[in-house]
């Protein structure tokens, strides 16, 4: 089929050459669920973290999301593959560094803290952590103080977000980072879309054919046997 016109698709679109198209898109909406500050919403600052603080005191969690349908994603599209592009400012040690997609479709950015999704509800567990707020392990990689940019692979959360997209429903794909087992404590500090260095924002990366998107199920359901905080996490509706 043919290519949509420009009013659906940002400049960051690049032809392949193989019969896929790649799409980049800013990532606006990035904030810290912290623990030892549980309401406190940082949706403003520069920087967003991830990690425990010494002997596990505190957890900071990065809650970040990009709306498909507000950026013109093109419904119309088979995706191949998506990534999360993130920029390291510091780390006070080495950080197992997790990202679970974010279920929950009623969170506001500027609202949400590490007990709050919104002015008028709770998490089910604080931090995100609940089985009805997050699941659908995507991906981990270890962040050391030598890092200075990493990639997460989080297709699944992306096609989940198409397939609202398609539905009506919330289009934003969520993505919740948190530290896992690989590491004891350390804090990671990753520039957020209000960074002083635009090359460092976060960004997704979106690898797609122009074809109609295989369906999913009429209510998708997933079991994650990855654990989150050490909690062995088993989310299902099958």
């Amino acid at each position: 089929s043919e290519t949509p016109t420009s009013m659906n698709i940002n400049s960051s679109l690049i032809d392949n050459g193989d019969g896929t198209w790649t799409i980049t898109y800013s990532i606006g909406m990035d904030t810290t669920l912290d623990s030892g500050n549980v309401t406190a919403s940082k949706d403003s600052l520069s920087r967003f973290e991830v990690g425990w603080t010494a002997e596990q005191q505190e957890t900071r969690i990065g809650l970040l999301g990009v709306d498909l349908n507000t950026e013109g994603f093109p419904t119309n599209t088979t995706i191949e593959s998506a990534s999360l592009h993130l920029h390291l400012d510091v780390t006070s040690g080495p950080v197992d560094t997790q990202v679970w997609s974010v279920i929950r479709q009623d969170w506001v950015l500027e609202e949400a803290t590490w007990l709050t999704r919104n002015q008028n509800s709770q998490w089910s567990t604080s931090g995100a952590l609940g089985n009805l707020d997050s699941g659908a392990w995507q991906d981990r990689q270890t962040i050391l103080p030598n890092t200075s940019s990493v990639e997460f692979e989080v297709t699944q959360a992306v096609e989940l977000a198409q397939y609202r997209q398609i539905n009506g429903q919330d289009s934003r794909a969520g993505f919740l980072l948190t530290p896992g087992f690989g590491s004891d404590m350390g804090v990671a500090s990753f520039h957020a879309s209000e960074s002083s260095l635009p090359s460092h924002r976060p960004v997704l990366e979106i690898t797609f054919r122009w074809a109609s998107p295989s369906p999913l199920s009429n209510s998708p359901a997933w079991i994650d046997i990855q654990p989150k905080l050490g909690i062995s996490d088993a989310d299902s509706t099958l």
